[in-house]
């Protein structure tokens, strides 16, 4: 496996570090071999653009290529070159003799956070570069982990790659919205709601829907594949944005942030309230920030016309 980074924030190759079962160790030493990783390897310079050359040339046409982050491609890609050559050229020229593709985060997948308005670097989706070539998208930011190591060992041992849906995810993963096996679903049936953050309801796991959760129209399998166990601040963090707002879609749904200007995330404000409910915090209310920007709310309205009305009078829609 080589795995290329571009305008990324390398999360994802953190929730891949946090992994447990099996862990980045066995991953790596004894299951499959990770021959090129720009954040793991020692190598650096022109020894790292060695070990690239030296692994395309050992397996081409076998190996697979996991990219993570959006590819630059305005003005020719200049805005970000890896060993003196622009980023679309580096990620074509590897992926030319790769056997697949797996686009790692909503970054890879969709072009995420760099290609939200204004998009000054032209930033791109894999499958917007390249051509001719299997491409698993496994968006989420951060994506899950698991859903990665599910991809590369079914392809690994069954020389396939799982069956995908219409926007390259694999179904095992995406075909179900989480609204399905949410730990609130109870409440959304009952027609128990929070208003806010640190309200009555809120404080008794009441469903968050009306305080803007996606969970009904966002296919994804947070609520039943959890990660990030290795890190217990994180982890806390994480199950309670998974749990409460589910990410506010995290980026699983295909144009959610091209639109929306990225200030802030409801996650973060969660977490900003918590800690200062605990006394952990010392800046002033929503130090994290609040609700920013506007939104994508999309379409496919119809099936959720009888949900209750969400923040604005909106009522939860699809990003597609």
């Amino acid at each position: 496996m080589i795995w290329l980074h571009f305008q990324d924030c390398t999360g994802c190759t953190e929730t891949l570090l946090r992994t447990s079962a099996p862990d980045v160790a066995h991953l790596i030493l004894d299951v499959i071999s990770l021959d090129y990783h720009e954040t793991l390897m020692a190598a650096s310079g022109a020894q790292a653009e060695a070990a690239l050359r030296s692994a395309i040339a050992d397996n081409a046409g076998k190996y697979v290529l996991v990219v993570e982050g959006s590819i630059p491609t305005r003005d020719d890609g200049v805005y970000m070159e890896l060993g003196g050559k622009p980023a679309i050229q580096v990620v074509r020229d590897v992926a030319a003799q790769a056997a697949a593709v797996i686009a790692i985060g909503s970054c890879a997948s969709w072009g995420g956070v760099p290609s939200a308005d204004p998009n000054p670097t032209g930033a791109m989706g894999v499958n917007s570069v390249i051509s001719g070539k299997p491409i698993v998208n496994l968006p989420g930011c951060p994506p899950n982990p698991y859903n990665l190591l599910a991809t590369v060992l079914e392809y690994v041992t069954m020389g396939k790659l799982p069956a995908l849906d219409e926007f390259g995810r694999p179904k095992f993963a995406y075909e179900r919205v989480i609204h399905e096996n949410c730990p609130r679903r109870a409440h959304f049936d009952a027609g128990r709601f929070a208003a806010a953050f640190g309200d009555e309801g809120h404080r008794k796991g009441w469903c968050l829907y009306k305080m803007g959760c996606k969970g009904p129209v966002t296919h994804a399998s947070c609520s039943t594949r959890h990660f990030n166990e290795n890190c217990r601040l994180l982890a806390d963090w994480a199950w309670h944005s998974l749990r409460g707002m589910h990410g506010k879609r995290r980026g699983v749904e295909h144009g959610y942030v091209r639109d929306r200007p990225h200030t802030s995330c409801d996650s973060a404000r969660y977490l900003s309230t918590h800690l200062q409910r605990h006394g952990r915090h010392q800046g002033g209310r929503g130090g994290f920030g609040g609700r920013g920007g506007r939104r994508r709310w999309g379409r496919d309205v119809g099936r959720f016309a009888a949900l209750p009305e969400q923040p604005g009078g909106r009522r939860g829609t699809s990003g597609h």
